[in-house]
Order: C-alpha cells, then structure tokens, then sequence
C-alpha cells in the first residue's frame, strides 16, 4: 500500500468480518476450494485468507496451507481462531503470512493456489493483474490448479443511479451487540470500476451507538466471459467455470462465477 492509497478497508473489520461479509458469503464455496485443492494435491496457497473462512476447513481436509493477506487484523483474527478450533496437529500444517497478492514471496511451490470471495476484483490496474497473475505463476507447482471467483455483476446495480445508497442489514451479534450496515455505490468512476462506500455501527442492545466508522473500496468488476479472456492473455488455460460453484438454480440470476485453470 503506497502513501497515497486510503486505509486498506479490512484493518477496520478483523474483529466484525465473521458477522460482517463472512455471513454474506454463499457458504457453499468452502466445498467447491476444498474439494478442488484436495483433488490438486497435498500444498495449496490461499491469496486474500481473511480470517480464514475457507484457510480452517482445507487444514481440517487434511491439506498443507500457506494464507497470506495484507491486512494484518484478519490474519490476527485468523490465528486466535485457529487456536481456539484447530488441534495441534492441524495448526501443524497452517502458515500464515502479512502480504500483498501483487508481491507474494514465498521458498515453495504450491499444487493449488486459490483466490476466493471475488478478492481479484482487488486488482484493478493491469499491471496490479499482471503482477499477481506472475506471483500465481511463480509459486505454482508443474500441473498445479489455479482457483478464484468474482461476483457476477448484478443488474439491479447497474439499473441505479450513479451513486445510490442501500441499507444492507442490521443483525444481532453473538455478545448482544447489533452490528448495521449501509453502503454507498459510486458506479463507473473509471471503466468498470465501482467506488464502495460501507459505513458501519455497532449499538449495544438498547441501540446506543458503540462504534461507527466508514470503508472505502475500489472494486474492478468482471463479467465471467471477460474474465475468461483476461486470465487466458496472462498465459492461463480456463478448464471450467462454474455460476454459483455449480448449484445454479435454473432461472434464477448467478450471484458468483468461480474459474478453475491451470498455467500453459
């Protein structure tokens, strides 16, 4: 993070992110980055591991697993987890890391490296693309699979204003408090770039406000096709690409579009 980026959002969040985005993921993810990576080999390299939502059930599988982030809260909130969850032996083959995905530097080469819960979207210069597609290569075992996803862009969004604001949720966390959460979108503020703004609260259980401040992302967002045609110009084969990890319902709208590929 250079001095002229904001704050990286998610040093905000490693103590609200399990009740935060973690509830919004679609859950059935977890078995889609477990089964793959298992069926890829023994060693895999999460890029994004956050507090470890999908890093604790592939150590719980039984694999090796190396998680780097850049954002040193979620990897903190990652580690007292596995503490409390893990055994000995688990934790045994758990290796956490503070890195950015565009810089990762690493003695070893992994049979999977994985990318979940649309943390590509992250990278929103070429060369932000360039840089983190080369440091997947680097540490790629020969044969080894590539595994990401992105949100599918929702038309709802596209039908709004430029800048519109939605009330996301208020929900009750496990110690009483409630934790709410609005969001401003700035649409297109460069081509196919979305500004998001989240302002979240935490209130006691009588609704007296404890904590509210505001995260700032910059999301480059991706239809699955052009996706297709970006991982393929930095030299990587798409095997598959599954809507929604493959459970689709039929005529409802794909939320995720997740990419299984290997390097050429």
């Amino acid at each position: 993070m250079t001095a002229e980026e904001p704050r990286w959002p998610y040093d905000l969040l490693g103590d609200l992110y399990d009740d935060d985005m973690g509830k919004n993921a679609p859950g059935h993810d977890v078995a889609f980055y477990v089964e793959a990576a298992r069926a890829a080999g023994e060693s895999t390299l999460e890029l994004g591991c956050g507090t470890g939502r999908i890093t604790l059930p592939l150590v719980r599988a039984g694999l090796r697993v190396t998680g780097v982030d850049r954002s040193q809260p979620m990897l903190d909130a990652l580690q007292s987890k596995a503490l409390r969850e893990l055994s000995e032996a688990e934790r045994g083959r758990l290796r956490v890391a503070r890195m950015d995905m565009r810089e990762v530097s690493l003695s070893e080469r992994f049979d999977s490296v994985l990318c979940p819960y649309s943390a590509f979207t992250y990278l929103q210069t070429e060369d932000d693309r360039a840089r983190a597609l080369a440091s997947v290569r680097a540490h790629l075992a020969p044969g080894g699979a590539v595994l990401l996803d992105v949100f599918v862009p929702d038309p709802a969004v596209s039908a709004q204003p430029g800048d519109f604001t939605a009330v996301d949720y208020q929900r009750e966390r496990a110690d009483g408090t409630l934790l709410e959460r609005s969001r401003r979108i700035k649409k297109d503020v460069e081509p196919h770039i979305n500004l998001i703004e989240r302002h979240y609260r935490v209130l006691d259980p009588s609704g007296n406000e404890l904590v509210s401040f505001t995260t700032e992302s910059r999301i480059r967002y991706w239809f699955p096709e052009e996706l297709c045609r970006e991982l393929e110009s930095h030299g990587f084969e798409v095997l598959e690409t599954l809507l929604d990890f493959g459970r689709q319902v039929p005529g409802e709208r794909a939320k995720m579009a997740a990419f299984r590929c290997r390097a050429d």
